[in-house]
């Protein structure tokens, strides 16, 4: 039976690899590049691969589009926290494409986030969690890439994903203007009528004095300032 990794090149990605290298298990670590990661996932991809990681890339087809970004647009709609659609289809999907069943995906959850293991068989795809099945949290997974010799993984995720912390945008707002510009424009397209930022409880909701407004305007808040601008 053939054993892949769904690998998304961050810190629990890469400290799995490592842990499937020392476990003798033979393997194909396998990165779906949608073509709308940070860019500093893809550098990290590169210089892994500079190490000796063996890492095959594929890319999405959906409806024609390998990237989430370009499908946006061209769909006039953004990503959803509450369908998820674009982890389903841009990342999901392809991966499934891909590998041959019946098979075992080692995917990369650590020991503290267990309550994401959702044990299930689709297509003949078995899922494992082997960081949670040797009890290795985020923490000891930096520690083992750290003892591997290797630079630490930078958080890997998309640069419009409505997940974003405040942090992460402010990051992304003065590194990346001009992906930050693309989000802004996607907004502009999709309208202004599900404008979301993240509240202080780490929840989203729905803000009513700032929906009526681009989210060039919102994201420049949450980019600059824990102070809502003077609207005008």
């Amino acid at each position: 039976m053939k054993i892949y990794q769904s690998f998304g090149a961050g810190v629990n990605s890469v400290a799995l690899y490592l842990l499937l290298k020392q476990k003798g298990i033979n393997f194909e670590a396998v990165f779906v590049n949608h073509e709308t990661d940070h860019p500093e996932t893809y550098q990290y991809v590169a210089y892994l691969r500079e190490q000796g990681f063996q890492i095959t890339e594929i890319q999405p087809n959906y409806e024609g589009f390998s990237s989430l970004y370009e499908y946006c647009k061209f769909r006039k709609f953004l990503p959803s926290i509450y369908l998820r659609w674009c982890t389903y289809r841009f990342k999901l999907q392809p991966f499934w494409n891909y590998v041959k069943t019946p098979c075992t995906v080692h995917i990369g959850i650590s020991a503290e986030e267990k309550h994401r293991c959702h044990p299930h068989e689709r297509k003949g795809i078995k899922s494992k969690w082997l960081l949670v099945e040797e009890g290795i949290n985020r923490q000891a997974c930096v520690r083992m890439i750290k003892a591997a010799g290797l630079e630490p993984a930078q958080k890997s995720g998309c640069w419009l994903c409505p997940f974003q912390s405040k942090q992460q945008l402010r990051r992304l707002y003065r590194n990346h203007p001009g992906l930050f510009e693309k989000i802004v424009e996607l907004e502009r397209i999709r309208g202004n009528k599900h404008t979301l930022i993240r509240s202080a409880s780490a929840k989203w909701r729905y803000l009513p004095e700032l929906t009526a407004l681009p989210l060039l305007r919102v994201l420049i808040y949450v980019a600059k300032a824990d102070v809502v601008p003077i609207i005008d």
